[in-house]
């Protein structure tokens, strides 16, 4: 056998059969084949009529791929895209989370939804304020507000008071934010809550405790609550303090802060511990 009749038979044993042409003639199609099976497909293609007529086919029935650049480029402009939406989608969401969690930490903080308990608050002495004319020098009597409760006690420095009515009693209910441990720890002061009374109201309760039947308190009052109910009223420098000493609590009332030396002092039952306007007049 000559030279030349060994290398067409060699030729020959290296085509691929059609049936594995056949098989990859998709990835022939798409390009995506080596660079050595596209020689051998060509090859083959170039003596098998069945088999170009299947490339054919697949011409007809898929898209003409785009060149490497083509691709390249609208994967890279997906890319950027995609990238885009996914910046703006990641800055809406971080928004949207770090609004939550701010409305969180001041509705935590500052929402009065706790209540005190009622151990948090001492109930010191209630009257009934109703304000006729009275002989403390300089009073005034306010119409409109002159009748309701005065109720004397030790309550939570800081925190809300919500008065509510229910069934013929007055509910006055303090509350503190859920984590605000400054505002809940601040401490208790001693003060006259005025608290105006309707047709109907019957009881007062102060976070959930009935302290007194307001038909029981009695209809006359010391003076001292005439003089706070002038202070909290009238808008005149005057002043109003409040002590407590081993011996009990005090009231003094100045109807003229420029006047520090005439002022008057009560004890809780009403009698007067001292008067310097009386003694100076």
């Amino acid at each position: 056998m000559s030279r030349n009749e060994k290398n067409e038979n060699k030729q020959q044993n290296n085509t691929l059969p059609c049936e594995v042409v056949k098989d990859i003639l998709p990835l022939y199609h798409d390009g995506i084949v080596s660079k050595k099976t596209k020689e051998r497909v060509e090859e083959h293609l170039a003596s098998c009529e069945e088999c170009s007529k299947e490339l054919q086919k697949l011409e007809e029935q898929l898209p003409v791929p785009a060149d490497d650049e083509g691709v390249r480029e609208s994967f890279d402009n997906l890319k950027k895209k995609s990238k885009k939406r996914t910046i703006i989608i990641g800055a809406v969401c971080a928004a949207v989370l770090a609004g939550i969690a701010y409305f969180a930490a001041w509705f935590l903080q500052n929402a009065m939804i706790m209540e005190y308990s009622p151990e948090d608050i001492t109930v010191i002495k209630v009257f009934r304020a109703v304000y006729p004319d009275c002989e403390l020098p300089d009073y005034t009597h306010y119409e409109g507000d002159d009748d309701g409760v005065l109720i004397y006690m030790e309550a939570p420095w800081e925190g809300d008071m919500e008065v509510t009515r229910e069934n013929g009693s007055i509910e006055l209910t303090f509350k503190h934010p859920i984590m605000n441990r400054d505002i809940y720890e601040a401490g208790l002061r001693k003060d006259f809550y005025y608290i105006p009374v309707k047709p109907g109201d019957k009881t007062i309760s102060v976070n959930g405790k009935t302290v007194c039947t307001i038909a029981d308190l009695p209809a006359e009052n010391p003076d001292y609550v005439y003089a706070y109910h002038e202070f909290s009223h009238s808008g005149k420098n005057s002043s109003w303090d409040i002590n407590q000493s081993p011996s009990g609590y005090t009231f003094t009332y100045c109807p003229d802060s420029n006047k520090q030396n005439e002022y008057v002092t009560w004890d809780l039952a009403g009698n007067v511990l001292k008067d310097t306007r009386k003694t100076d007049s």
